[in-house]
């Protein structure tokens, strides 16, 4: 779901504000980062499927409670950007995914968010990080089933909150893009309403579609 919404967002970014991704993955002007459209894509699809890998060292039911987490639970969570990197060390060509899976938790100014000694504002991947941390909270904020220790939020307050907070935990310049651009605000509030469904659907359909042994 992360994944879908990540593309949505950064399809977009790349046909109308490409300036902002110049500098990333080997494009140094706009003209690149279009004509690399595919490259950016891919790589937040991508990412964002790898960015929870860490969560297979943690319980279930830890993670999909009926209850608020207790501290030492959540100190558990905490752990999961980290403990991603062991997987993504298994096949080198996963290293590139290595900022974005410690760092989706991380403040946009650095100054919160966990782990505490990772600096996202240093990395080269400092945007892209971003686009995946607003992908991840959209979903985490809005998801109906999963979390079921709270209750899902609407995308507009969901965007409220990235306002309000815009320059400290989340990037500005993302933040401004989705509102002025009503287009992929309707995508991106299709994608946790409606479209939700679909998604798990594609996701869970080989099971579904499997005939029982008799």
């Amino acid at each position: 779901h992360v994944s879908e919404i990540a593309t949505v967002l950064m399809e977009s970014l790349v046909d109308n504000q490409p300036q902002l991704l110049v500098g990333y993955l080997g494009c140094e002007t706009e003209g690149s980062v279009k004509r690399h459209k595919r490259r950016f894509v891919e790589f937040v699809r991508e990412a964002a499927l790898y960015h929870d890998l860490g969560k297979n060292t943690i319980i279930p039911v830890v993670d999909n409670d009926y209850r608020p987490l207790t501290d030492q639970e959540f100190r558990i969570v905490k752990r999961h950007p980290e403990m991603g990197l062991k997987y993504l060390a298994l096949d080198p060509k996963l290293a590139k995914y290595h900022d974005t899976t410690l760092g989706h938790h991380k403040w946009y100014n650095g100054k919160g968010g966990y782990p505490a000694d990772f600096d996202n504002t240093r990395s080269p991947y400092r945007l892209l990080i971003d686009i995946l941390t607003l992908s991840d909270c959209l979903q985490a904020a809005t998801e109906r089933i999963g979390r079921n220790y709270k209750n899902p939020k609407t995308f507009n307050t969901v965007i409220n909150e990235f306002r309000h907070d815009a320059g400290t935990r989340y990037n500005p310049q993302v933040v401004e893009f989705i509102e002025r651009h009503p287009e992929l605000a309707h995508r991106l509030n299709w994608l946790l309403t409606d479209g939700w469904m679909d998604i798990y659907y594609m996701i869970y359909r080989k099971y579904i579609d499997r005939p029982v042994s008799k």
